[in-house]
């Protein structure tokens, strides 16, 4: 899903909740993957762009495509993209945590209620 996040913004600039329905409609797999790429700032094709193409972070985004999830599949997500190609401890893995913060963090920018669903997400993930 490597043009999957760029799709999805476009979509959300566009209708917010269409872009959630596309979200939860993908594989565990590809939203691991688009919250990846959002939220740590990877571009189109990892190891093709140029450092000056790689796109700034963008956690309201992935925080945004989270919210049409339900809770338990929102951990479900979350919980593969800090455990997934990397050793605990790491400062990878520490990175990934520290983003999963800032994604949940994001939460309460966007609707009423969202700050609630984020702190239940960071009960059932121990942060």
């Amino acid at each position: 899903m490597y043009n999957g996040v760029e799709i999805l913004r476009v979509v959300a600039n566009r209708n917010v909740k269409t872009a959630k329905v596309i979200y939860a409609g993908l594989e565990i797999e590809e939203q691991v993957s688009i919250v990846r790429r959002a939220s740590l700032g990877f571009g189109a094709r990892p190891g093709v762009e140029k450092p000056e193409d790689k796109p700034e972070p963008d956690v309201k985004l992935a925080a945004t495509l989270l919210t049409g999830l339900t809770p338990s599949a929102a951990v479900d997500v979350l919980r593969t993209f800090s455990t997934t190609g990397v050793n605990k401890g790491s400062p990878k893995w520490k990175r990934r945590q520290d983003v999963i913060v800032e994604v949940l963090d994001a939460f309460k920018d966007i609707g009423p209620g969202e700050d609630s669903i984020a702190e239940l997400i960071r009960d059932r993930l121990k942060l």
